[in-house]
């Protein structure tokens, strides 16, 4: 009931009333005989119960920053009582590895910075809600993982990379199991190659719808890379590796504008910091390859198969390094997404 209504918080009182004081209204006006008699003071008891769980939820199970430490690190940790029972201290929400879990949510939060439109945290909230137990474990840390993944993967398939996007409520609300998420309007019946083609137009420059297929591949590289030390940032500037404003360009100077040009390619694009962008935004690759090393502000794990691609070596970044990145990257994001199997 609760996580249905939207975040803005203009809209709370509105929303109350349209959405959970009005319906109990109507069925007293017209008799309705239920065994918990609904009223306006039983809905407003509910309402704040849903609040109270809500907040205690998203205060256990949801990433913060540690402001305690200069790194700012997203963690996941739950306020626990000390054995004295007077002073208390922060604890894994987990007792297992939960770093799995921190990444995740974190791609999913620097990919929105908006709090209004935040609707990976809606749909999380909503499954904890659900799930919730009244014991010791509360959440099941490796469902949850597994929800917060098929999420990540509805997203994608029916939002950001389809012909035809789907409503954010209609997936959160109305999917009837997340475990068998597929491209909405789409011919099951395609092959892998088909659905490759078909991605890759919504990886291109200016096709992109958000931020998050950067973020969510940089977690699937992640896990790939068995978990390298890496943070997520508030990362907003698409940048082209091979500059795409370059005065003297040979390398695309007969085919810069043209449809399928390999240099609005998702294997010529990386997400870097707006600031960074200003610096390097029109340099080389060689020269952007030199920055990033000697400053270490390396902000993606894309980012860092890229420039791997070419450092140290004698390769330049030319059309075949772009198209055989690209090709890489899709391969471990189809991977991801289920839609080939690992030996493919």
């Amino acid at each position: 009931m609760l996580l249905i209504l939207g975040f803005d918080d203009k809209q709370l009182l509105t929303q109350f009333e349209t959405y959970i004081l009005a319906p109990s209204v109507s069925k007293m006006s017209q008799n309705v005989v239920t065994e918990d008699k609904i009223t306006p003071l039983s809905q407003v008891k509910t309402f704040i119960y849903a609040l109270l769980k809500s907040k205690f939820i998203f205060d256990h199970f949801i990433i913060k920053r540690n402001m305690q430490d200069n790194k700012g690190q997203w963690t996941l940790n739950k306020l626990t009582k000390g054995e004295d029972k007077k002073n208390s201290y922060y604890k894994n929400s987990f007792e297992n590895d939960n770093n799995d879990l921190v990444m995740l949510q974190s791609a999913f939060h620097v990919s929105t910075p908006t709090t209004n439109y935040k609707h990976w945290l809606n749909a999380v909230l909503y499954y904890a809600y659900q799930h919730y137990q009244y014991n010791d474990i509360g959440l099941d840390s490796t469902a949850y993982l597994s929800h917060i993944e098929a999420i990540a993967r509805a997203f994608m398939l029916r939002r950001y990379l389809t012909d035809e996007p789907d409503d954010y409520h209609h997936i959160i609300y109305q999917t009837p199991d997340f475990n068998q998420i597929s491209f909405t309007n789409t011919d099951a019946s395609l092959t892998p190659n088909h659905l490759r083609t078909q991605i890759k137009q919504y990886l291109r420059y200016n096709n992109i719808r958000n931020i998050f297929v950067f973020n969510y591949l940089d977690y699937l590289l992640w896990k790939d890379e068995e978990r390298p030390e890496f943070t997520f940032t508030a990362r907003s500037s698409i940048e082209h590796f091979y500059p795409q404003n370059k005065r003297d360009d040979k390398l695309f100077i007969n085919d810069k504008n043209v449809e399928d040009t390999l240099l609005h390619s998702f294997g010529n694009l990386c997400l870097i910091s707006h600031s960074l962008n200003s610096r390097v935004s029109n340099d080389m690759p060689d020269v952007k390859v030199k920055y990033f090393l000697e400053s270490k502000q390396i902000d993606s794990l894309k980012l860092s198969r890229m420039i791997k691609c070419i450092s140290g070596q004698e390769a330049t970044w030319d059309k075949t390094m772009i198209a055989q990145h690209e090709e890489q990257m899709l391969e471990i994001m189809m991977k991801g997404l289920n839609l080939m199997s690992e030996g493919a």
